[in-house]
């Protein structure tokens, strides 16, 4: 984990949305370590989280997206995902 809770002074300096579902405990974020992190393991870990996500974000309002840096952003904003510019069309994990 990389993130989780952020009060509104810390989601600022993380140049997060004054939104920002981490400032409402309700978000995560994630970086793929070890044997995850090589290409293959991150295929492998993506897919794993997609499946997940298709079968359980909608019931959970679940979103989840990548960012540039690889990051894996999780929240309970609403069932949508997106990929590293900010689309769903660049998403790793598609509805």
């Amino acid at each position: 984990l990389t993130s989780v809770y952020r009060d509104s002074e810390l989601n600022a300096c993380a140049g997060g949305s004054a939104g920002s579902k981490h400032v409402f405990n309700a978000a995560v974020d994630i970086r793929l370590l070890g044997e995850q992190a090589d290409p293959i393991g991150q295929a492998e870990a993506h897919a794993r989280l997609c499946r997940f996500w298709q079968q359980h974000g909608e019931a959970l309002h679940m979103g989840m997206g990548l960012y540039p840096s690889g990051q894996i952003h999780i929240d309970t904003q609403g069932y949508r995902t997106w990929g590293r510019d900010h689309s769903a069309s660049t998403a790793f994990c598609a509805k």
